[in-house]
């Protein structure tokens, strides 16, 4: 009776974790597929015989402050410069980051942005600095007294 309450459990041990996998697997398959449209609403129209698809999400954002995101156009509330539309689309197939800046050559060489390699090395750059070196006049105490007495307050620090 014993072996067969045994045999039975580890029968009910291996099933739940094949179900348990099941289920993971199940939920990585689904939460995969939900995303692959995220954020891509098209919508189809037939304009003069011809197939148009549009994108419905459009994002803008002011040129002067990159951070505001809007839905719809309008004016930027920092700046009220009017909001610009972002343009998503990808040249080499790959996402973009919704998120990145993307400029054009010409904005670029108009912006003078220039990029260059990161490579490691020792810094060698020499700062000559010219400069007088003075005392800090807050810190010299010197009081010479003419009669004797005591100073009971003095209305210079400097």
């Amino acid at each position: 009776m014993k072996s067969e309450k045994g045999k039975i459990n580890q029968l009910v041990s291996k099933y739940w974790i094949v179900l348990i996998a099941v289920v993971f697997v199940l939920g990585y398959i689904i939460g995969n597929s939900g995303n692959s449209g995220e954020g891509q609403v098209e919508e189809t129209h037939q304009h003069d015989g011809e197939e148009v698809v549009e994108a419905d999400h459009t994002i803008y954002t002011c040129s002067m402050h990159p951070q505001i995101r809007e839905d719809e156009p309008g004016a930027c509330p920092i700046c009220g410069m009017d909001l610009i539309p972002i343009e998503t689309e990808s040249t080499d197939g790959n996402d973009v980051d919704p998120k990145a800046l993307k400029m054009s050559k010409s904005a670029v060489a108009m912006a003078n942005i220039q990029t260059s390699v990161v490579i490691t090395q020792l810094p060698e750059k020499k700062v000559y600095l010219l400069g007088k070196v003075k005392p800090d006049e807050e810190h010299i105490y010197s009081q010479a007294a003419h009669f004797p007495g005591r100073i009971e307050k003095l209305y210079i620090n400097f």
